[in-house]
This record gives structure tokens, sequence and C-alpha cells, in this order.
């Protein structure tokens, strides 16, 4: 399982940080406009109070808000397919600043209060609520908390209070990294586990669905197909085509070289199948060496025209020296009260025709 997910991990690398961007992005927005709720009552409070040297930093808080939160509102709105380029340096830049802030704030607290709880709070917040790579992380983190060590000694005039803080803070940010570390690994290996079930999922559908040999759709599901296709051509009014395909002489190839080499030809013959038909008709192996064509919205004269393409492509992609390989066909179109069992049947009974023409030929 831990291999699974190793190279699962390998398969999804770009899906995964695409996800974890837009996760972030969706973060980024609730978290600015939180912060911009909190400030606001805050700057409020320290404007009544008198509290004059945070209203520069508040003022300059609310300018940057004025000219982000458009930003990361596009970010949040806009459909990407792929991860933007700049998604790195965006968050980088974002976190670092955030922080910086929250530093500066933390200063301008040891004039009042003496304490750096918004500064051990929003590294806390940062960690806990955005998926960042460790490597990142301790980048971000390590260049605000020297912008910390380095300034605090200019605001903080006591020399115990500030080596406490500094003390204090390191050991936040330890804890911070740590937090930070297993909420980007659990979110993570909840992305890749998803994947994992996904696949595996999609895995047995198709092995519900589809012959194992050949990758065609089985007897089972061509024909649910085929009633679908029915259904839709009776509701729309359009027209539809249907053609059982099958091979000629091939039990005297399995008679002759074997079951193994009767394999290669089947196998062959879809290759043929696939290269030569649209991708929206839908191939199916009826049994054995038959196969059953679907034609959605196509008259027969078109139907009748593929088929003939694909008998020629038969005779020159599996001409061998000493093995004659030709297949037949019967092509019909949906009639007024048809069902599914007279469709099929009326295909059948084309296939025979051509078969008693003399073989290498298309009936309709």
């Amino acid at each position: 399982m831990k291999n699974l997910r190793q190279n699962s991990t390998n398969d999804y690398r770009e899906e995964l940080r695409f996800f974890l961007w837009q996760q972030n992005i969706h973060h980024i927005l609730i978290f600015s406009l939180l912060g911009l709720l909190i400030e606001s009552m805050a700057f409020g409070y320290v404007y009544k109070a008198g509290l004059s040297c945070y209203i520069p930093l508040y003022v300059t808080l609310f300018l940057i808000y004025i000219v982000f939160l458009p930003v990361i509102i596009y970010f949040n709105n806009k459909k990407n397919e792929k991860l933007p380029r700049y998604s790195s340096r965006f968050l980088f830049f974002y976190f670092l600043g955030l922080l910086t802030f929250a530093v500066m704030l933390s200063f301008a607290n040891q004039i009042y209060t003496g304490t750096i709880t918004v500064y051990v709070i929003v590294l806390f917040c940062i960690a806990s609520f955005f998926y960042i790579p460790f490597p990142h992380m301790i980048a971000i983190f390590s260049a605000a908390q020297w912008i910390f060590v380095t300034f605090l000694p200019k605001f903080q005039h006591n020399p115990v209070i500030a080596r406490n803080h500094i003390f204090n803070s390191f050991a936040a940010l330890v804890l911070a990294l740590v937090i930070s570390r297993l909420t980007y690994q659990m979110k993570t290996k909840t992305f890749m586990n998803k994947k994992i079930i996904d696949k595996q999922i999609q895995t047995l559908k198709n092995l519900s669905i589809k012959d194992g040999m050949t990758d065609l759709f089985n007897h089972k599901h061509i024909c649910r197909r085929l009633e679908e296709e029915i259904r839709r051509a009776n509701r729309y009014k359009t027209p539809l085509s249907v053609g059982i395909f099958d091979m000629d002489g091939f039990k005297n190839i399995n008679d002759t070289f074997g079951h193994q080499e009767g394999d290669r030809i089947i196998i062959k013959a879809t290759e043929t199948m696939k290269q030569t038909f649209r991708e929206t008709d839908l191939l199916g192996r009826y049994g054995g060496d038959e196969f059953l064509v679907i034609f959605p919205e196509t008259p027969l004269g078109n139907a009748v025209k593929a088929a003939e393409r694909f008998r020629e492509k038969i005779l020159q992609n599996i001409a061998e020296k000493d093995k004659t390989i030709s297949i037949s066909g019967g092509i019909t179109f949906l009639q007024k009260e048809d069902t599914l069992q007279s469709l099929i049947h009326r295909a059948d009974m084309l296939l025979y025709d051509a078969k008693n023409a003399g073989k290498n030929k298309i009936a309709w």
C-alpha cells in the first residue's frame, strides 16, 4: 500500500499541487475577510483609546487589503485548469507579508502590553489552516523570525523581557513548523487516498464493462449501450446504424496455429477497429471473433462506408503469408418498430448473407 501511494503521488504530483493551490487560495480569502473584520474592530478600539502608534499600522493594513483583496477574489473565481506559474511566489510573499505585519503589531504592543501574542497566533494560524510544502514553510517562518529577532530590541528595551520573547518565539516557531508539517502531510494523504480509491473504483468499473483481452466493451455492456442509443434515437429522431462483424475462417486459424495465435489475430483486429472507426462509435466484442459496432447519429450509407474501410484495413494490417485473414459484416439501421433483439437479429442475418456470398464482404 505504501509503494502504491508513493507511485500515485508521483503520478498525481501536478494535480496535487494544483489542488493545494485551490485550497490555499480559498482559505486565504476566508482568512483575509475574517482578518479585515477583526482589524476593523481593533482599529475602532485603538482610535477611541488614542493609541496613536497603532494607527499607521492599521491604515497600512487597510491599504493593502484594498489592493490585494480584489486580487484574491479574482484568484478564487478564476477557473484555472492547471497550476499558475506564480503560485509559489504569491503564497511566499503573502504569508511573509502577513507574518511581518503580525511582527510589527507585536513590536507596537511592547509599548502598551509587552506581549508577542499576535505574532504567535498568526504563526499557528498559518501552520494549521494552510498547506505549504515544508521547505517553503521553513523559508517563510525563518524570514519572519529573523525580522522579529533583529528588530525586537529596538522596541523592547528590557533585555530580560526581550530574551524571553525571543525564546518563546523560537519555541512557538518550532511547534508551528511541526503543526505545518502534519497539516500538509494529512491533506496530501487524504488527497492521495481519494485518488487511489477513485482509480480502484474505475478499474473495477472497467472490469465489469470491458472485455479483458481486447479492451472493447463486453457483450453485456455493448447491448446495454445499444438499448440506450435506440431510446435516444427514437426520442430525438436521429439516425442510428449497427454493424456485426465476424472473422472469416477464424476456427481454422485456431485449429491450425493454436489459440494463442488466434488471440493475437483478435487483438490485431481490435487495434484496426480503434484506428478505423470514430471516437463516437461504440465498439464491443459480441462473442468469440464477433464484434458489434454502434454508429450513433449515422445514416446507413455512412456506416457502410466505414465498414468497408474496416474490411479493407483488415486485409492490409493482418495480411500474412501462411494465413488468409478477412472479415465479413452485416450493417443495418434502426427502423420505427425495432427493439434491441430485432435490430441485432437483422444485422446478424445480413452477416450470414455476406458469409454465404463468399466472405470478405459487407452486406446491408
